[in-house]
């Protein structure tokens, strides 16, 4: 696996390719993320843009492949619902605050889509499959203490979404956890 890592200006990016073999067969996977993040300080507002590609070869093992749905992915469809060799996803974000540092109100909008190439999901009674086409979320949520812990609400606004309650730690401290 190799990733690197760029930051300038708001901008972070990175790209993960990975080559591998299970049973004889060779595969290979690559996965792109961006964020681009804007502070407007004299509103208190902050905006944030998130877009994740990846893409595997059509014989990749069935653990790398690309699931959508749910927590940080799609709010208001089932947890990984989704299934696909092919994936992306944006996420926007909008936020400000409302007593700063202590609370943070936030709006959020998420577009993902799945899909195959030509051989398909294999037919061994998965129970996932591709989001045959573009699903979308929405919600609001509201951030505590430096924007550390997130109370979420979302919809999936396609058929088959749902209402969501998301309860997460910010993205930052991942590592730590």
């Amino acid at each position: 696996t190799y990733t690197t890592r760029t930051a300038a200006r708001g901008f972070e990016g990175s790209a993960t390719a990975r080559v591998g073999r299970v049973e004889d067969q060779a595969y290979a996977s690559l996965w792109w993320a961006t964020t681009l993040r804007r502070q407007i300080p004299s509103a208190g507002t902050s905006l944030e843009a998130r877009l994740r590609i990846g893409i595997s070869t059509e014989e990749a093992p069935f653990q790398s492949l690309f699931l959508l749905g749910g927590r940080h992915t799609l709010p208001g469809y089932a947890y990984r619902s989704f299934i696909g060799n092919r994936m992306a996803i944006l996420r926007l974000e909008a936020s400000r605050a409302v007593i700063a540092p202590w609370i943070t109100a936030r709006v959020f909008g998420a577009s993902g889509v799945t899909g195959f190439g030509r051989n398909g999901l294999p037919d061994d009674g998965w129970l996932r499959r591709s989001t045959d086409g573009l699903r979308s979320s929405a919600g609001a949520g509201v951030s505590l203490g430096w924007d550390l812990l997130h109370f979420d609400v979302g919809r999936g606004l396609n058929d088959g979404g749902d209402w969501e309650f998301l309860f997460s730690v910010q993205r930052r401290f991942w590592e730590w956890l």
